[in-house]
């Protein structure tokens, strides 16, 4: 089973009908990555996939998630389970029932995890059966849709249906260490009830419920990966939770592996689950915004901006541009664009030897004066406040009347061209710039700079 597409209307923080087409792992990709402030409705969507492919025939949309107008969610699916959920409604109704054609147990191929994912530490094991997995993914949301905060009884007996068979826990317990290496095994223990216990690798016993909440995530994520098959569904809400940088970057590789088969869809906030490279290859961005007097907003890159951008991230010197620093324009609110690495890190001197109010700056430059464009493009796109500094070579003064005419109209660009050759001088060449070979700024243009830089800030943080 595959998902085409979910369009939400007037649902909880959505307004006007915003529509996620979601990636096709036949197309390369089947990663979809919801990226967006806090609030935005990134969240809404995955439980709304999941509450509409419950195995019920009712909806419930109660009084905090209903608009006066009226309610309107439809989620499609593709292939060989070609089908389509749909609910409407208005007024005082919460209870509204599910249209359209689907198969009874459609949510067994779907996996939703929670941002909040606790488990109980002790537990009694028991079996589920032969299907236990699908019983508990099913109990466990069953339970959370019930009450939100739920904590998951029935994790800790499904791990015990793992480790008890030889062949089951060596292949969870590989998928685990790649994800935490210092973790070299674990066990079911029993202390008047069950619990697990893991061993690191400076071989000391550590029982799960006494150490933080990475580990406990680590083994919950880890199951909802294991025996993930091909045209599987993963619905995976805020995964870096509690995780350290490495640990996200490597759940994030299995993650993307994983999609070539079949589709995981991410809510996230950390730049470690975005790569360029799996957008050129078919993953899809979609972005929340807040839209005044109307809502959640979902956009996302055209493929235009996408090839644009491949063609500079796909130089061998430009392999900075898939680094993590520059990911994070994917989640900013505003980002100032310069076309090199030296224009970022003098700006960036400038504004903390000063304590300037900080301005958030595209990792590492743009590549070039000619390549601010196709950045700008992709800001503007993912509903992102850009303001690019300019060159005043031959070079960057082209490239800023040809950015200056393609986004003449649009008040969430801000464009400025330096009233020198360069940032600094580089007296080999003959250049000027506003600073000196040693980053000084020169007192002649002094007033000018502040006053560019404080009108930058001003407009990125409006």
């Amino acid at each position: 089973m595959l998902l085409q597409s979910i369009e939400i209307a007037n649902y909880r923080g959505f307004g006007s009908s915003q529509e996620v087409e979601f990636a096709d792992p036949a197309n390369g990709s089947g990663l979809t990555v919801l990226v967006g402030p806090n609030n935005s409705g990134k969240s809404t969507v995955l439980k709304t996939i999941r509450h509409l492919v419950s195995d019920d025939d009712v909806f419930v949309a109660g009084s905090d998630d209903r608009r006066a107008q009226a309610l309107k969610i439809t989620l499609k699916g593709k292939n060989d389970k070609d089908f389509e959920i749909g609910v409407s409604g208005r007024g005082s109704a919460a209870r509204l029932k599910k249209e359209g054609k689907w198969a009874f147990g459609i949510g067994n191929d779907i996996i939703y995890v929670p941002a909040r994912r606790p488990w109980n530490d002790r537990f009694h094991a028991h079996q589920f059966g032969e299907d236990h997995k699908k019983q508990h993914e099913t109990g466990f949301y069953n339970n959370l849709r019930q009450q939100e905060f739920y904590v998951d009884a029935a994790f800790g007996a499904s791990m015990a249906l793992i480790e008890i068979t030889a062949s089951s826990k060596r292949e969870f317990t590989q998928l685990l260490t790649k994800f935490e290496p210092t973790i070299e095994d674990w066990t079911i223990d029993n202390r008047d009830q069950d619990f697990i216990s893991y061993k690191s690798v400076s071989g000391a016993s550590h029982r799960i419920g006494l150490v933080g909440d990475g580990v406990s995530n680590i083994f919950r994520l880890a199951y909802a990966l294991y025996d993930f098959k091909r045209g599987s569904i993963l619905l995976l809400d805020e995964p870096e939770l509690s995780l350290h940088p490495q640990a996200q970057r490597r759940l994030y590789e299995e993650l993307r592996k994983l999609a070539k088969t079949g589709q995981i869809v991410i809510s996230t906030h950390s730049p470690h689950f975005v790569s360029w490279q799996d957008i050129q290859s078919g993953a899809k961005v979609y972005r929340a915004n807040l839209v005044k007097h109307d809502g959640t907003q979902l956009t996302t890159l055209s493929r235009e901006t996408i090839r644009d951008i491949g063609k500079v991230a796909d130089e061998k010197k430009n392999r900075k541009l898939y680094d993590v620093v520059a990911r994070e324009v994917f989640f900013s609110r505003g980002t100032l664009f310069v076309e090199g690495q030296e224009d970022a890190h003098i700006i960036a001197n400038y504004v903390q030897e000063n304590t300037l109010p900080d301005i958030e700056i595209f990792g590492y430059g743009a590549g070039g004066a000619s390549l601010i464009g196709g950045w700008l493009r992709l800001a503007r796109q993912l509903g992102i406040r850009a303001a690019a500094i300019f060159d005043g070579d031959p070079e960057g003064v082209l490239a800023f009347k040809k950015c200056s005419l393609e986004f003449l109209d649009d008040e969430q660009v801000w464009l400025r061209k330096l009233p020198t050759p360069d940032i600094r001088d580089k007296l080999d060449n003959g250049v000027e710039g506003i600073f000196d070979e040693r980053w000084q700024i020169k007192e002649q243009y002094m007033a000018e700079w502040n006053a560019l830089l404080s009108e930058c800030e001003a407009f990125l943080r409006s």
